[in-house]
This record gives structure tokens, C-alpha cells and sequence, in this order.
């Protein structure tokens, strides 16, 4: 038995221990609720108006789930509420902290996601991997910009991740303008990917034009002077005349577009593969120029012209081009292909007025809801994703799995736009259409997927950078080299040819390093 004494001291120790175990339970509780706030923040959260009484009825509710305690289980079927009561400290010090961070955590990658958007732009007037790393360098330079990504293969396209708040695709178009590039949002249509096909035809016409002028140089080099070479002025062949003529309009015509890519890629301060031909097919065209300029006025030929390497460079170089263009105009027609797979028409059901029947209407694929009722006749393909709600399909699906054996689809089952119905007629219910079709998202994987620079691809980009200035500047030791060996006369005078000087012989030394570089495999490869 108790005295009486020791019984008032036990009832005022059991109050101060229900006293702090209930502080400690709202301690708990209100932490629980700041974790809620953050991991759903208000401004997620769509709030509908409410009237007095809700109000009223809402802080009632509230204030019976602040009594009764959250149920927060922790996979054991306990709540917050009945472990903190029970004196578990570990949970209420170690988990509320979790919560904390997990709700920072989501809380800052919500912000992220929505601080960040994503356009794709289609890039004009780039023709190597030096083009396309300064455009890229310029769109990661642009302000509010986070990523680029710029590839030449196979149209020339440009993913920017920005932020709106302080960029737009305006101002990123207007980055790219500005080092002489083209640009503009990307479209995605059949536009987008018959440019390919554009560039290679337009190629395909200047090399047949290049090709009718340079091959009678050619001829007259190798035959035409040897075989009759009259003289017209001064001393010089009829021949060189035709040769010039020709090879101008070679040089400023045809070879236009390089000397416009360099003039281009110097103004923004870089150099590319344009730069090298450029230069090179410039000096081999001015120093022929200049020697017939010598000969009329001084009567005897500075050395002998080579409007015929100044062609027949342009003339390579453009074989080359088009083949890349052939090569890039295949891969787009890849993605085409698969695109025609979607037939073009479609056999739409619509319920007549007492809903007993349907009646038929022939419809673009580009018109089907989702929702309609769709007719898929046998050896037609399925002209969109969808349920089969009539009948049992029989559908070849090579197309997306390889297998060239039928499926069965019986009704609830799921088909795929572009497949081939090989069995008894069926009626569909279309639940993907447009860019949601499966061939579309195939169709955009794979564009995706060509703007993903390879490790290697990579690191050709970051050597082209600087493979340009360290030909020039090979080629200029080279010549320089060979310049001040004639001067010191370290070789002997026989090996420079008739009518050439010691110092135009150096410089050939010079130009055969640049005509050797400019076609450069890494560039093509």
C-alpha cells in the first residue's frame, strides 16, 4: 500500500510524463507536415474555390486528423503517431530526416524540369564537322543556354536545352545568323527530310558542270598543245586563253560555294575545310593568272599556268561532296520509308440515327481521331494503333519485331499502325494517332538518336577544330623551308623545272601540302 504522499508525487510524475510525451508528438507531427508541404508544393497544387462552409467544415476535419494522428505506416502497420508514442526516438530523428531530403530532393528536380525546355533547329550552310562544332560552340556560349548538340548527319539539325527565362528560339536562331549559318525551328515534316535529296541534286548539277569545263583542260594539257599550239600575244598559246576562261568559270562559278563557306568561317574567327580549298585552288588560279599577266607585259612566261590543278581540285572535291550527300540522302530515306509504312487512306465507321448500323466513309490517315471506329480490310495495313474491338486479326509484325510469322489478335488486343493484316476483316479502335503512333516515335528515336555524338565522333570533332590552321601552318614552314634552301643553294639547280624561279618552286611544295590536306578522310569520315 502507498502512502498517501508518495501517491500524490507518482500522479504529478505520470502528468509530466503524458505532458512531454504529447510535445513531442506534436513536435513530430508538425515536421511530418512540413515534409508534405514540400514534397507538393502549392503552386503544383490546383486549388478549387470554396465557400464559408467548406471552409468551416475543412478546419474541422483538420483539427480531428491533428487528434487522431497521421497514418504514415511503415510497412509494418504501425503509425507515426503510435511508434513516437511508444518512445521510438530513432524513427522520429532518423526518418523525419529522410522525409526532409527526399522532399528537397523532389522539390529541386521538379524546379529543374520545369526551368528547361528543349528545341530542335534545322542548321543551313554547314558542310563539315568544323561547321558543326562552331555552331555548337556558338549555341552553348548563347546566354540561358544549358546543352547543344549539333549534327551534320543527316540534315543538319541543332538540340538547344534553354531557359525561358532568360533565352528564346528567336535569339538562339539569331546566334547562329550572326557566324553565318542558317537557321530555323525545326519542322519535322517531309520538307525537312527531302533537303538531303535538294543538296545532292544540286550537287549532282554543279559537278556535271564542273566536269564539262575542266575535262577539256584536261585534254588540252595533255594533247591539244602538243599537237598544234598557235600564238596569239606575246608569246602565248591560244590554249592558255581557252584554259583561263574555262578554268574562271570553274574557279567563281561552280567553286563559289567554298570561297563563300571560307570567307564565312573566317568572319567568325574559325577555320574549316571550305578555308583549305579555298586557299589552295586560289593560289594555283592566281599564280597562273599572274604568269600570263608577266608575259604580256614582259614578253617570256613566269612559269607555266595551272588553271588545270585548280579545276581538277574543285572538280574532286566536288565528288566527294556529292557522294556525302548520297550518303546522307540515303540515311533520310530510311526514315521515309518508314513513314510510308502508315497508309494513306482509312475505312472510318460511323453509327447511323438508330445506332443499328455503320456506315462506312473513306478518310485520310491524317484525320483519324482518337476514339474512332476503324475498317481494316485483308492485305491493308492497319492505319493506326488501336484495340480490336470486332472480329480476330491475323498481323504480320515484321516491321517492329522481326518475327515474319503472323500474330493472332483477338478482341482487347493491341495493334500497331502500319502492320499487315493478313487475315479475315476487323474493326479497330484508335487509340494513338499522329506523333503518337508507334512509327512515329520510332521515327523520332531515330533522329534522336543520329544527334548522339559517338566518344570517337567526338574527339574527330575536337581534332577538325584544329586541323585546318595546322595545315596552313605546315604548308607555310614547307614553304619557307624550301624557300631558304634555294637561297643557301642546298639542292641542286636542276631540280627546278624550266621557266620556274627558285621561289615559285618552293612555293609549289607549299601548295601540294594544302592540296593534299583539304580532301582530308577525316573530315569525310
Amino acid at each position: 500500500r502507498v502512502p498517501d504522499g508518495r501517491r500524490g508525487t507518482r500522479r504529478r510524475g505520470t502528468r509530466r510524463a503524458s505532458v512531454e510525451r504529447d510535445r513531442r508528438i506534436d513536435d513530430a507531427i508538425e515536421r511530418v507536415d512540413r515534409v508534405d508541404r514540400v514534397e507538393a508544393p502549392s503552386s503544383m497544387v490546383a486549388r478549387a474555390p470554396r465557400d464559408d462552409d467548406d471552409d468551416d467544415e475543412r478546419d474541422d476535419d483538420d483539427d480531428e486528423e491533428k487528434l487522431l494522428g497521421r497514418t504514415r505506416s511503415d510497412g509494418t502497420g504501425t503509425t507515426a503517431r503510435e511508434r513516437i508514442a511508444s518512445g521510438d526516438d530513432e524513427w522520429d530523428e532518423r526518418d523525419s530526416a529522410r522525409a526532409e531530403s527526399t522532399g528537397r530532393t523532389r522539390a529541386r528536380d521538379e524546379d529543374a524540369s520545369r526551368g528547361t525546355k528543349t528545341v530542335k533547329l534545322a542548321i543551313d550552310g554547314m558542310t563539315c564537322a568544323a561547321c558543326a562544332g562552331g555552331v555548337e560552340r556558338a549555341l552553348r556560349t548563347a546566354k540561358g543556354v544549358t546543352s547543344a548538340s549539333v549534327s551534320l548527319i543527316p540534315e543538319g539539325v541543332a538540340v538547344v536545352d534553354y531557359d525561358p527565362e532568360h533565352t528564346g528560339a528567336r535569339t538562339l536562331i539569331d546566334a547562329v545568323e550572326e557566324i553565318g549559318f542558317g537557321a530555323s525551328v525545326y519542322r519535322g515534316g517531309g520538307d525537312e527530310r527531302a533537303k538531303p535529296n535538294r543538296e545532292q541534286s544540286k550537287y549532282r548539277e554543279d559537278l556535271k558542270m564542273s566536269i564539262a569545263l575542266t575535262a577539256p583542260i584536261v585534254l588540252t594539257n595533255l594533247m591539244l598543245e602538243r599537237i598544234w599550239s598557235p600564238k596569239v600575244m606575246r608569246g602565248l598559246s591560244f590554249w592558255v586563253f581557252v584554259k583561263c576562261a574555262l578554268a574562271t568559270r570553274v574557279q567563281f562559278g561552280v567553286g563559289m560555294r567554298f570561297h563563300r563557306g571560307a570567307l564565312n568561317s573566317l568572319k567568325r574567327g574559325a577555320s574549316n575545310m571550305d578555308v583549305l580549298v579555298s586557299l589552295s585552288t586560289n593560289v594555283a588560279y592566281g599564280v597562273s593568272v599572274f604568269s600570263m599577266l608577266y608575259c604580256l607585259f614582259f614578253g617570256s612566261m613566269f612559269a607555266r599556268d595551272y588553271f588545270d590543278t585548280s579545276a581538277m581540285l574543285i572538280t574532286f572535291i566536288l565528288i566527294g561532296k556529292y557522294l556525302e550527300t548520297s550518303a546522307r540522302g540515303k540515311t533520310s530515306a530510311a526514315v521515309t520509308k518508314l513513314l510510308e509504312l502508315t497508309p494513306r487512306n482509312a475505312t472510318l465507321l460511323r453509327p447511323t440515327k438508330d445506332d443499328a448500323e455503320f456506315s462506312e466513309k473513306i478518310i485520310a490517315t491524317e484525320l483519324i481521331h482518337v476514339g474512332d471506329l476503324l475498317k481494316v480490310f485483308p492485305g491493308a495495313r492497319v492505319p493506326a494503333d488501336g484495340v480490336v474491338v470486332r472480329g480476330e486479326a491475323f498481323i504480320d509484325e515484321s516491321m517492329v519485331s522481326g518475327e515474319t510469322m503472323p500474330v493472332t489478335r483477338k478482341v482487347g488486343a493491341r495493334v500497331i499502325g502500319g502492320t499487315i493484316n493478313e487475315g479475315n476483316t476487323f474493326v479497330i479502335r484508335a487509340e494513338k494517332v499522329g506523333a503518337d503512333s508507334t512509327l512515329h516515335q520510332i521515327v523520332h528515336l531515330v533522329e534522336n538518336a543520329q544527334l548522339v555524338k559517338a566518344p570517337i565522333q567526338a574527339f574527330a570533332d575536337r581534332i577538325s577544330n584544329i586541323f585546318v590552321p595546322a595545315v596552313v601552318v605546315l604548308a607555310s614552314i614547307t614553304f619557307f623551308s624550301w624557300l631558304i634552301a634555294g637561297w643557301v643553294n642546298s639542292f641542286p639547280t636542276v631540280w627546278v623545272p624550266t621557266n620556274e624561279n627558285k621561289t615559285l618552286f618552293a612555293m609549289m611544295f607549299g601548295i601540294s601540302v594544302l592540296v593534299t590536306a583539304f580532301p582530308c578522310a577525316l573530315g569525310l569520315a
